[in-house]
């Protein structure tokens, strides 16, 4: 997985051209097709039950090419992260995102040989300075790279909602930017003008409604993306 992301990243940078792209919450065929014509470097599938982006059918997945596929979780023992991790053990996923893991279970996960051997990497929700101690936590374990994403109440992710910008500044003076968090069309190209993010990760703000993409704000997304390599 690794080895498949250092080769996008260097891609990216002999083209001196904005960040890696990953277009998450995606449900069918239709959507993960129009996101690899755009330019997607990953895609996301959210395998959670209380999510309105759960994949259902997760048939289509294994016929996708060309863009490193992951994994979304919230829990490892449910049916459905089960599934996700099946599905990256089998090669069909590239990896596991681990999102909104508390201490303790970011803690059970390293303590698990086997699991922890996965590919991987985690995403944690940014609202305040205290959530930094998990983001140290994972450093401490040796984490790569970590998404960030914003905090909306209960809700793990695809809230729509932006990271305060003191918070992402101090993200990245802790390590490289993978942000997530209310990106969208009207956003982007100011975002990485502003932030220069290694990783931008786009969900609910390409939807014309939830669980499904919008082709036209897919297309512009990246438009307006591309702009800031000009």
């Amino acid at each position: 997985f690794w080895k498949k992301i250092a080769a996008k990243l260097g891609s990216v940078e002999e083209k001196s051209c904005g960040p890696l792209v990953k277009i998450c919450g995606i449900t069918n065929e239709a959507d993960a097709a129009k996101a690899v014509e755009c330019g997607a470097d990953l895609l996301g599938f959210v395998f959670c039950k209380r999510s309105p982006r759960n994949v259902i059918d997760a048939g289509f997945i294994e016929d996708i090419d060309r863009v490193v596929k992951i994994g979304v979780i919230t829990e490892l023992d449910s049916d459905e992260g089960k599934h996700a991790l099946d599905l990256v053990e089998r090669g069909v996923l590239d990896a596991l995102q681990l999102h909104g893991f508390s201490e303790k279970q970011i803690k059970e996960f390293f303590a698990d040989e086997k699991l922890k051997k996965v590919p991987h990497y985690f995403a944690e929700n940014l609202s305040s300075h205290d959530d930094f101690a998990v983001i140290e936590l994972l450093q401490l374990y040796g984490e790569p790279r970590i998404l960030v994403d914003a905090r909306s109440g209960d809700c793990i992710g695809g809230t729509g909602t932006a990271i305060p910008s003191g918070l992402v500044e101090e993200c990245i003076s802790r390590t490289k930017l993978w942000l997530a968090g209310g990106l969208n069309c009207e956003n982007i190209s100011s975002v990485c003008s502003e932030f220069a993010p290694e990783l931008v990760d786009a969900s609910s703000g390409l939807e014309e409604s939830k669980g499904k993409k919008s082709s036209v704000l897919i297309e512009k997304f990246f438009t307006q993306l591309h702009k800031t390599c000009d």
